[in-house]
C-alpha cells in the first residue's frame, strides 16, 4: 500500500526524507495515499503515527491509528492483525470524516486467532468519526473500545429515513436479522417499509420515535412482513399502520413491546402467526386490529386501547381460529358512544374458557363486547370493570311436584324425580331433569346446597344427599336424615357439601327411606351450585 506521510513541521517526500527526520516520535501524523510515494513504514518510528487506510493492509506494530478512506461505496478493506504480535498492543480504526457521503465494510482478518470469540467480524462504518479499538489479550484479540454499534449490519441506527435501505418503487425492504434502532421522529416520505427475516424495529422511546411517511396513501400499509417482526418502544402513525401475513412462512411470532399506535384510522391485520404477544403499549385514537387465519397466542397485557370515533378496537373475525388462547390482562378500554371495545365473531375458533379478560376497565359509555360474551363457554372473565364477570354457576328447582320415587329396600339410595326447571341465570351448566352438568374446563371448587320438602309414610325416617358422578356414589358429607310427621310430611330439609368439579362432572339429588320400603315424593326442591373463588 502507498502512503504520504504528512505532519505539522512540513512534508516528507521522500522515504530518505522521512527517516532522517527527527519529529516524527509521538506526534500525529496523516498517512495517506499519493501514488506509490512510500512502499513501507519504517520500525523507527513509534506511538502516534496514523495510517491513513485506502486498501487491505496488515498492521504494523508502531502504527496504532488507522484512518480508514477507501472513497468508494460499498468497497470492502480487509485488515490483518498478524498472530505474532505482543500482549496488550492496542490499535484504533477509525473513519475519517472526509468520506462523509461512503458507507463500505471493513473486515477483520486475524490471521487465525480470535476476536471475541469470532475467527473474523466486519465492521460497517455508516458514519464518519466512528472508531473501534482492538487490544492483545491472552493469546487473542478483544474489542475493548468502540463508538461503532453495527457489527456486520446487525445494528443500523436510524437518525433519518436516508439511513434505511435504499427504496426502489416506494418500498424500503429491511434486511435479514438486522436491527433498526429509530432516533427520533422519521417521516418516510411517501414510502413504506417491508420487514425481512427476524427484522426487528427498536426505539429509544415511543414517546420521541416515531415511524411515519408522510404522502403514502392512508390505504397502503406503512409497514408490511410475512416474518417475525420484534418492536420495541416505537410510535407507529398512518392512516392504515400493519400488514403482516406469515401465510407462506411457517413458526413466525410477533413480539411487541412499548409500541404506540397513534392517529391510525385502520391498524391493520395480523394473519397466521405462532404467537402475538403485546405488553406495556397503547393505541391512541386508533381502531381496527384484525386478527385473522390460525394464532396460537393472542396477549395483551398492561395496555391501553382509547378507540377512535365510531370505530372497533380488536376484531376477530369468523375465519380466525385461536388454537390456544386469546387473551388481555391488567389493561384499559375506553369505548365512547357509537365504539366498540372488541367483537369477537360467535363462529370463530377459541377453546373453551380460552377467551380471557382479566383485571380489565372498561369506561366510556360504548358498547365494550360484541358477539361472544361472558355468558359463551368460550369466555374467562375475571375481575374486570365496566362488564359482566364470568361465573360457574347452576340451580334448578321444582314446585308442586307429584311424581313418587319409588323406594324398592330400604336404606338404598334412589335418584329423586320429577321434573325441575333451570335457573335462567345459570352459566356453565348444563341442565336435565333433576341434575346439573358442569361445562366449565377449568376445574374449579363449589359449594353445593340444596333444601326440599317430601311426602312418604307416617314417622318414616328418611335420607337425603348429593349423587356425585366423580365418586359415581352418595356424598357421604352431604347425607342428611329427617322425619315424616304424623301426616308423612317435612319441610325444610337442607343439606350441602363442597366439591371440585370440571367439565361433563355432574350431581344429582338422591334419596333413602331407612324405614323401610316406602315411596318418598319430594315436592319441592331447590338445588343450587355456587363457585367458591
Amino acid at each position: 500500500m502507498a502512503i504520504r506521510i504528512v505532519d505539522n513541521k512540513g512534508i516528507a517526500d521522500t522515504e530518505a526524507e522521512l527517516l532522517a527526520s527527527t519529529q516524527l516520535d509521538n506526534i500525529n501524523f496523516y498517512c495517506i495515499d499519493t501514488g506509490n510515494k512510500f512502499t513501507s513504514v519504517n520500525s523507527t518510528f513509534t506511538n502516534g503515527v496514523i495510517l491513513g487506510v485506502e486498501d487491505d493492509v496488515t498492521v504494523l506494530s508502531n502504527i496504532l491509528y488507522y484512518m480508514i478512506n477507501t472513497g468508494n461505496a460499498g468497497q470492502s478493506i480487509t485488515i490483518t492483525l498478524p498472530n505474532d504480535l505482543p500482549e496488550g498492543v492496542e490499535f484504533t480504526f477509525k473513519r475519517d470524516e472526509s468520506s462523509l457521503a461512503v458507507t463500505y465494510d471493513v473486515v477483520f482478518d486475524l490471521d487465525g486467532l480470535t476476536i471475541d470469540g469470532d475467527n473474523s467480524i466486519t465492521v460497517l462504518l455508516p458514519t464518519d468519526r466512528e472508531s473501534i479499538k482492538l487490544t492483545r489479550f491472552n493469546s487473542n484479540w478483544n474489542i475493548t473500545d468502540s463508538t461503532i454499534v453495527d457489527f456486520e449490519r446487525k445494528l443500523q441506527i436510524i437518525n433519518t429515513y436516508y439511513d434505511f435501505p435504499s427504496p426502489s418503487s416506494g418500498v424500503i425492504t429491511l434486511e435479514d436479522n438486522v436491527t433498526y434502532f429509530i432516533t427520533g421522529i422519521i417521516d418516510l416520505t411517501a414510502n413504506r417499509l417491508v420487514g425481512g427475516q427476524n427484522t426487528t424495529i427498536i426505539g429509544g422511546s415511543s414517546e420521541n420515535c416515531r415511524i411515519k411517511s408522510t404522502g403514502l396513501n392512508a390505504a397502503t400499509a406503512l409497514i408490511s412482513s410475512a416474518w417475525s417482526l420484534p418492536i420495541r418502544n416505537i410510535t407507529i402513525e398512518h392512516g392504515t399502520a400493519i400488514n403482516l401475513d406469515a401465510t407462506a412462512n411457517a413458526n413466525q411470532a410477533l413480539d411487541w413491546f412499548g409500541v404506540n399506535f397513534t392517529d391510525c384510522a385502520i391498524i391493520g391485520t395480523i394473519k397466521n402467526y405462532n404467537n402475538f404477544v403485546m405488553n406495556d403499549s397503547a393505541f391512541l385514537n386508533s381502531q381496527g386490529l384484525t386478527f385473522d387465519g390460525s394464532i396460537d397466542t393472542i396477549a395483551f397485557g398492561n395496555s391501553l386501547f382509547d378507540n377512535r370515533t365510531s370505530g372497533t378496537m380488536l376484531i376477530l373475525p369468523s375465519t380466525l381460529t385461536v388454537t390456544r388462547r386469546f387473551r388481555i390482562i391488567y389493561s384499559s378500554f375506553i369505548c365512547l358512544s357509537g365504539e366498540t371495545g372488541i367483537n369477537v365473531n360467535a363462529s370463530a375458533t377459541i377453546p373453551e374458557e380460552r377467551y380471557i379478560l382479566d383485571t380489565v376497565n372498561f369506561s366510556g359509555g360504548g358498547t365494550y363486547l360484541t358477539g361472544v360474551t361472558d355468558t359463551s363457554n368460550k369466555a374467562l372473565f375475571i375481575s374486570c370493570v365496566g362488564i359482566t364477570n364470568t361465573n360457574v354457576n347452576g340451580q334448578l328447582y321444582m314446585q308442586g311436584n307429584a311424581t313418587v320415587t319409588t323406594v324398592a329396600s330400604a336404606n338404598v339410595f334412589y335418584k329423586v324425580l320429577g321434573t325441575t326447571t333451570a335457573s335462567t341465570d345459570n352459566q356453565k351448566y348444563l341442565h336435565s331433569n333433576n341434575r346439573l352438568t358442569n361445562d366449565a374446563i377449568i376445574p374449579r371448587k363449589f359449594l353445593i346446597q340444596c333444601n326440599l320438602s317430601f311426602n312418604s309414610t307416617n314417622a318414616n325416617v328418611c335420607e337425603f344427599g348429593f349423587y356425585d358422578s366423580v365418586l359415581a356414589t352418595v356424598r357421604t358429607p352431604s347425607k342428611t336424615k329427617s322425619t315424616a310427621n304424623a301426616s308423612g310430611r317435612a319441610e325444610n330439609v337442607s343439606f350441602n357439601c363442597v366439591v371440585t368439579h370440571k367439565q361433563n362432572d355432574y350431581l344429582e339429588i338422591w334419596a333413602a327411606n331407612t324405614t323401610g320400603a316406602n315411596n318418598i315424593t319430594v315436592t319441592d326442591l331447590n338445588f343450587v351450585i355456587t363457585e367458591i373463588k
